[in-house]
């Protein structure tokens, strides 16, 4: 009966993390006296992770609603890795979130905000992230870029697939992808990033990378950009609000650019 009696009472418990927010269950983990409750049947260390693991259900249930991302982005100066077009652009970016399934899909476009140029470029991607654990993040995705009216870009359409591996808790977060086009070009990029600090919903960061260039022609073979930023962000409600400051240094012409502009990202 006693034995009964407790069962039940567990089962009220653990239903009730699953009606709680994530706040109230991290409530509940330092209520060790009710954990201490049932130690008969369970120990503290089975009880934790079976409140942890319904904490991180209903996290992911809450990213899970968050499926579209739109963001809206004025620059100074577009730049496509060591492509300057020398004018302001407006950017749009939509992003679709599939639940929980790891796959998202990404619209893109950038217009030339001068008055003597009508630059346009729009890209398409098919994106597929997995967590292979807490510290290991693993991508994948199909990309296909349409660029009609840029004079810089030889193959203004053309697709590239890529792959790539991030650290997130570790120290600098590095961000290692490859991109490999249709024409055999190889383009690696390492990211890094470091926050420098979080108060509440606002945050500001140092971000950099580095890419380097593989293909048949050697003339644009080798390391090609390099860029290093500041970035702070505001959040209120579902609206984020992001200005950044960067400069860009193209190596193989040694010359920088410096680039700013602010992103608006509604969820």
């Amino acid at each position: 009966m006693k034995k009964g009696l407790h069962l039940m009472c567990f089962v009220i418990f653990y239903l009730s993390c699953h009606l709680a927010t994530a706040q109230k269950i991290d409530h509940l983990i330092k209520k060790r006296q009710l954990i201490a409750y049932f130690n008969t049947f369970y120990t503290t260390e089975d009880l934790e992770k079976i409140i942890l693991k319904l904490k991180n259900d209903k996290l992911s249930d809450t990213v899970a609603k968050n499926n579209i991302g739109f963001e809206v982005l004025a620059t100074t100066n577009y730049i496509w890795r060591d492509l300057v077009s020398g004018y302001p652009a407006i950017q749009s970016n939509t992003n679709y979130a599939f639940g929980k399934s790891g796959f998202s899909i990404n619209i893109w476009s950038s217009f030339g905000a001068d008055y003597d140029t009508n630059d346009l470029e729009i890209s398409s991607a098919l994106n597929y992230n997995y967590a292979i654990s807490k510290r290991v993040t693993t991508s994948l995705g199909v990309v296909y870029y349409y660029a009609p009216a840029i004079a810089g870009l030889r193959n203004s359409n053309f697709g590239e697939v890529y792959t790539g591996i991030a650290l997130p808790s570790t120290f600098l977060q590095p961000n290692i992808t490859v991109f490999v086009s249709d024409s055999g070009s190889f383009y690696t990029s390492l990211a890094l990033q470091k926050q420098l600090y979080s108060w509440k919903k606002n945050s500001m960061a140092i971000t950099g990378s580095l890419a380097h260039r593989f293909n048949n022609t050697k003339e644009t073979n080798g390391w090609r950009d390099f860029n290093l930023g500041v970035s702070t962000s505001f959040t209120r409600n579902t609206l984020t609000i992001s200005i950044f400051l960067r400069t860009t240094r193209i190596i193989e012409q040694n010359t920088n650019h410096i680039q700013a502009g602010m992103n608006f990202i509604l969820k």
